[in-house]
């Protein structure tokens, strides 16, 4: 199974299993994540510093995001008849 992509949807989800909260940083995040804009690009369009919103892409990318792609792939190899 190809890479996942971050819908509106699953990065709703994720930001849950975060401490980030501020509207700004999670609408920035939603734009990189979700639309395809550049990081330091959806900061500096909410007043974000990129020092500031690349660690929260960092942790996503390499902490939240492989757990997120594992369980889709456990789900659809199940939804498929396999076994786990």
């Amino acid at each position: 199974m190809k890479d996942i992509p971050i819908t509106a949807e699953t990065l709703e989800v994720m930001l849950r299993l975060t401490r980030i909260k501020a509207p700004a940083m999670c609408q920035a995040l939603h734009d990189h994540f979700v639309l395809g804009e550049p990081y330091s690009v959806a900061a500096a369009k909410y007043g974000i510093a990129k020092q500031q919103i690349y660690p929260h892409v960092k942790k996503i990318l390499e902490e939240v995001k492989p757990t997120f792609d594992e369980y889709a792939r456990i789900a659809a190899k199940l939804s498929a008849g396999g076994k786990d």
